[in-house]
């Protein structure tokens, strides 16, 4: 098989089959804003909001992904392309004050809520916050549908290098490779190869045997069929030293990052639900194709990485087949989860062919960037209020530390269930390295210091409850039942 994107000699209209797959979830759901990303940049120093429109203009002119909106007419779905778009940056004056971050983030879900339309180019739109002279925010919104973790980079990194040489008699080549040269290849080349036929019998096979379903505890007897997207984030910052240890541990044990925390997140699962079967959705850039790395829009696939759990697990044995199931799993990246959703399944029945936990690893995310007059921070701190899925966790590999951003909706998933986590993440990381030889039911019951399931039974809103001495062994769906027994 061909590995090698080409130039087309025309523009392609052809769809990606990611882009299928989110084009079918906005029309079954079709008031989501849960796809609009914010990217938010805060700039200490002068920016000239004029040279910045100058710098978004060429920037779209360049680059046909901003060019690119689709329409939908009767259920199907097509791709176009415009010769020209614009995006007019909205200049805003706010004055300095004490909550000044949380006035972005109210602009934020504001905006967020505007929406975005996809059937007319750009599939996005830029606000410049100006506090003073020397302290502004720029927040780009861009749609799903053309964007993905790793363009947010791409894009922050694009849009201030036109900035800064913009008046220096510079020549802006368009992008030798556009995402309709990637989605021609993926139509006509992969999708007719062997290499898709072996690929594609792998997945069918993994989903071959069903999952069990999360119960994990939640508001009022909702469940993720009927719930909206509101969503909540909370961020987790391993310290420094407990962030070098989990390096030095992976490097020692041979295996990703990733796999240390995806190892994590299993155990944590597991240890609240008592689900053995676990299914994971964990997205991949997709950039292994060749002239894929400098693209801006939607390529990477979810992988779904399947792992069964067992009480006589050790900690040092479930990394190691995470980092096989995931290994495995890059080999056979090219797949969409657009061909697989419909062989996904529960053990139970009623349950809806999704995923509910999805894991995002992003290796070297944008961080702060000093330009000669200005420099750049992103704020990862500052949501827009939705979520895509019943809760996902983004980890972030900065230069120092790592970072977990844990995203929920908000009128599914309790608060108090993400405070849990979000204490019992550091615990359990803590505690798996100093020994990762004891088993899944011998964590968080050997040591008082790391005790982190031993917790007095609470109550919120009468049906959300967490565990006590007795109950370290007990699933969530199980301690339910006893409550609703004691509390008729």
């Amino acid at each position: 098989m061909d590995r090698n994107v080409k130039k087309q000699n025309k523009p392609g209209l052809i769809l990606s089959n990611n882009e299928q797959l989110l084009l079918l979830n906005l029309q079954l759901n079709k008031d989501t804003t849960a796809y609009i990303e914010p990217l938010v940049l805060e700039i200490d120093g002068s920016i000239d909001d004029k040279r910045l429109q100058r710098a978004m203009d060429l920037l779209i002119s360049n680059n046909e992904t901003f060019r690119t909106y689709f329409i939908i007419d009767n259920g199907v779905s097509t791709r176009r392309i415009a010769e020209k778009s614009e995006c007019k940056i909205n200049v805003i004056d706010i004055p300095v004050c004490d909550n000044i971050e949380e006035k972005i983030n109210n602009i934020v879900i504001e905006e967020t809520k505007k929406g975005i339309n996809i059937s007319s180019a750009p599939l996005c739109k830029c606000c410049l916050i100006r506090v003073n002279e020397n302290k502004s925010f720029v927040i780009i919104f861009i749609h799903h549908l053309i964007c993905e973790t790793h363009s947010l980079k791409l894009l922050a990194n694009s849009i201030f290098d036109y900035y800064i040489n913009i008046d220096d008699n510079i020549t802006f080549d368009a992008n030798e490779i556009s995402l309709s040269d990637y989605c021609f290849w993926e139509q006509k080349t992969f999708y007719n190869s062997e290499e898709y036929k072996k690929q594609k019998k792998y997945w069918l096979d993994k989903l071959e045997n069903k999952f069990s379903y999360l119960e994990l505890p939640k508001m009022n007897n909702t469940n993720s069929q009927t719930i909206s997207d509101s969503g909540k984030k909370c961020i987790i910052d391993i310290p420094v030293d407990i962030s070098s240890e989990i390096k030095m541990y992976s490097s020692k044990k041979n295996i990703k990052y990733s796999s240390f925390f995806l190892s994590v997140i299993y155990l944590l699962l597991y240890k609240y639900t008592g689900s053995e079967n676990i299914l994971i959705a964990y997205p991949e850039i997709g950039r292994r194709i060749i002239n894929t790395e400098n693209i801006i829009g939607f390529i990477g696939n979810a992988l779904l990485l399947r792992l069964k759990m067992t009480n006589d697990l050790t900690f040092e044995k479930i990394t190691d087949l995470v980092e096989k199931e995931l290994t495995a799993s890059m080999e056979n990246a090219n797949i969409s989860l657009y061909e697989l959703i419909d062989h996904i399944a529960y053990e139970e029945e009623t349950r809806s062919a999704s995923y509910q936990i999805m894991v995002d690893y992003i290796n070297s995310p944008l961080e702060a960037i000093e330009y000669p007059d200005f420099k750049v921070t992103p704020k990862y701190d500052i949501h827009n209020k939705t979520a895509k899925s019943e809760m996902s966790f983004a980890i972030y590999n900065f230069k120092d530390y790592f970072s977990v951003a844990i995203e929920y909706k908000s009128g599914l998933i309790h608060s108090s269930t993400i405070d849990y986590i979000k204490n019992d993440f550091l615990c359990v990381s803590a505690q798996v390295l100093k020994s990762d030889n004891l088993k899944v039911d011998e964590l968080g019951t050997n040591t008082s210091e790391n005790n982190i399931f031993q917790e007095k039974l609470e109550l919120v809103n009468n049906n959300f409850v967490r565990f006590t001495d007795d109950d370290i062994n007990m699933s969530i769906q199980e301690k339910f039942k006893q409550t609703a027994e004691k509390y008729p």
